[in-house]
This record gives structure tokens, C-alpha cells and sequence, in this order.
């Protein structure tokens, strides 16, 4: 009996007298206990913090993903902004242990205020992240690429705010095309098999219904023991690109048209003399098919030999006179 009285004195004296703040919090999310510590790191009186929810030292933007983040074991720190009753936002380091305490389950939350060097290092970060014009992402490796980090960048290009992913309320799978999403998924995990980077192309739906084309570059992030533990990437959006692409292709296939139904010879020659294009007259005069004459020596194969010298001369002092031009 002496000896548990002085092991209960003992902890009591380290939980009280800690100069890093410690909280223990029930299953809800309820302060059970709170050290002077940590009740002076966060600017509230003596007492004043019991039985209030754990959410009230986080900023309002970022409740939701720690309050989540609270309800796992974290035995290295983890950084994280908190908030002072004031309303000033400096970061924490945060280590969460789960405890059994008379039967019922709690949370044991060490915290101590890092050095605001790295909270300024981490504004400038995040803020260049934020004003990037793609997209910063972690997510999960499961159907809906369930989103646990995305930058501010997701709204100009999706029309999705970064709370709509983080709270599930959207998701990357919803967007896809349908046509896109399996190969998306295939080559997703033909990389991860090999532990190799993945770049895909595919489509989505924004939120006013417009079809975007997107390009993504990603990885997945293995620990130690090589299990994967989410995929990271940045995402751009390609849609002019695309839609210059396929204007261009258009106007090929549309010249390719009028070329083929022409009446006359149509052709592109290289200036090492070699045919680039073609039409079909030309290829049905010549005698040759479109593969076979294509790369071909035009001088060689297809003018008559007392006039070939004559004409690649010509021709070379023509595209000559063009390039000093």
C-alpha cells in the first residue's frame, strides 16, 4: 500500500509539475484532466479547460482532420498547428498514447510548443504549396483515393474546396471519367508493384459540369519495412494543352481529306530530299503505297535519271534562298 501511494504521489507530481503540456481526453473527445502546463501553453485559467472538447485548441479549418488524428496511437511527435484561447496559431509537437483507465478507454496527449522558426518555415510552405497552380496531394491507396492532404489549388482547378475532399464529401473517383477510371487504377497499381513513379492523363467532371483533362505525377510512400502507406503527387491541369492538341488534329485530318480527294500530286519533301507527306493521287500515279514511299528519296526514286542532278539542284538553291531569308 506504501509503495502504490508514492508511485500515484510520483505521477502526480510529474503530470502536474511537467514544463510540457499533458491532457488526458475520453473516447468523445472530453478533457479529463489537464496539467498547468498545458493549460498555460493554450492561455486558459486553472480548470478551466476540463471537460471541453479536445477541438478547442485546434484551428477551426483544421478540426475535423486532428480530431480524427486524436483517436490513434502516435508515438513519435507529430507537428500540428494549435490555437491559443486568444485566437493565435503556433505549432505543436504531439505525441498520443491510448490508455485504459478503470475499465474505460482514453487518450493520453503530450504536447510542447516547437520553435517558431519551423511554424514560419511551414507558412512559407504552405503557402507556396497553396498558391502553386496544380495540385498537392496525399491520399489512400483505396478505391476512392481518399484524400488526407490536398492543397488549396483543388478548387481552381476541380471547383472543389480542400473541405470537400477532407470531409468526404468528394472524391477523385466521383470525378473521373468513367471511361478513365480503370486505367487509372490499373496503372496506379502496375507502379506500386514496382515501387516506381506514375503519370497519368485522364478526364474529370468539374463542379459545374465542365470536362477537364488532368496530368498527374505521383508515388507511393513506403515505410521502413516497405508496406505502402499512402500516395503522394501533384496534379496539373492540361486542358488547353488537350484541346490545342486536338484542334491541330482536326485540321490534319480535315487537310488530309481535301489532299486525298484532290485531282493533282500533293507532297512534302525533307530538305535532305526525303517525302514527309503524300496524297493518295500521288501515291496512285507514282505506283507505291503510302507506307512504302514515305522516307523514300524523292530525287532517287521517283525522278527520271537525265533530270535528277538538274532538280535537286533546283530545289536545293530554292530551300536555301528560304532559310537565308
Amino acid at each position: 500500500m506504501k509503495e502504490q501511494l508514492t508511485d500515484a504521489i510520483m505521477y502526480k507530481a510529474i503530470f502536474d509539475l511537467a514544463l510540457a503540456g499533458f491532457f488526458v481526453v475520453d473516447d468523445k473527445g472530453y478533457i479529463l484532466k489537464a496539467n498547468a502546463a498545458g493549460e498555460h501553453m493554450f492561455g486558459y485559467e486553472a480548470g478551466e479547460l476540463l471537460n471541453k472538447k479536445i477541438e478547442v485548441i485546434f484551428p477551426k479549418e483544421y478540426k475535423e482532420e486532428y480530431t480524427t488524428l486524436l483517436k490513434k496511437s502516435v508515438s513519435e511527435p507529430v507537428q500540428i498547428l494549435t490555437c491559443r484561447k486568444d485566437g493565435t496559431i503556433f505549432i505543436t509537437d504531439i505525441v498520443i498514447g491510448l490508455v485504459v483507465i478503470e475499465g474505460t478507454r482514453a487518450n493520453t496527449v503530450y504536447c510542447k510548443a516547437s520553435d517558431t522558426s519551423v511554424l514560419e518555415s511551414d507558412r512559407k510552405l504552405r503557402t507556396l504549396v497553396d498558391n502553386a497552380s496544380g495540385i498537392v496531394y496525399r491520399c489512400k491507396n483505396d478505391r476512392d483515393w481518399t484524400i488526407e492532404y490536398i492543397s488549396e489549388g483543388c478548387e481552381r482547378i476541380t471547383g472543389y474546396s480542400s473541405q470537400e475532399f477532407l470531409q468526404g464529401k468528394v472524391h477523385f473517383s466521383h470525378i473521373t471519367s468513367k471511361e478513365d477510371y480503370d486505367q487509372v487504377q490499373y496503372k496506379t497499381q502496375e507502379a506500386l508493384g514496382k515501387k516506381e513513379p506514375f503519370d497519368l492523363t485522364y478526364c474529370i467532371r468539374d463542379k459545374t459540369g465542365n470536362k477537364k483533362y488532368l496530368n498527374e505525377l505521383g508515388r507511393g510512400i513506403f515505410d521502413a519495412n516497405g508496406d505502402l502507406q499512402c500516395l503522394e503527387g501533384f496534379i496539373t491541369d492540361i486542358t488547353d494543352q488537350k484541346e490545342t492538341e486536338y484542334a491541330l488534329k482536326k485540321e490534319k485530318e480535315t487537310l488530309s481529306h481535301y489532299l486525298n480527294v484532290a485531282a493533282s500530286i500533293f507532297l512534302i519533301i525533307n530538305t535532305d530530299h526525303t517525302i514527309e507527306l503524300i496524297n493518295r493521287k500521288g501515291c496512285e500515279v507514282l505506283g507505291y503505297r503510302h507506307d512504302e514511299i514515305i522516307g523514300k528519296n524523292w530525287f532517287y526514286s521517283c525522278i527520271p535519271k537525265k533530270h535528277k542532278k538538274e532538280l535537286m539542284a533546283a530545289f536545293d538553291l530554292i530551300v536555301k534562298g528560304a532559310m537565308d531569308s
